[in-house]
């Protein structure tokens, strides 16, 4: 396991630092010049779509801010994935079958 450990760091180390940033940076201006600039021609229509009201006042589903902020904290949020746990989450199951979640 140490070996496997250590193989993956060095793979880490490579791909991560030189070749993938510099790699990231040129797709990046592929796509704004093939796209014609897209994230700054459309960014006000992106943000027209996050405010507009939905047409139905019974609709009990998210706005579309809320499925923005849904979405962007689920991606963002996910991003310890070396980090050491602060906490650990217990489940405890009683004899009446009940399960109780909780912190240490």
């Amino acid at each position: 396991m140490e070996l496997f450990v250590k193989v993956m760091n060095v793979v880490n180390d490579i791909v991560w630092h030189p070749v993938m940033c510099v790699f990231l940076m040129f797709a990046a201006l592929w796509f704004t010049f093939h796209l014609r600039g897209m994230q700054v021609r459309r960014f006000g229509d992106m943000l027209k779509c996050l405010t507009e009201k939905g047409d139905n006042k019974q609709d009990t589903g998210l706005s579309s801010f809320q499925a923005f902020a849904t979405t962007v904290g689920g991606r963002v949020g996910t991003a310890q994935h070396g980090a050491k746990p602060q906490h650990e989450t217990v489940v405890k199951v009683f004899p009446n079958g009940i399960k109780a979640a909780g912190r240490l």
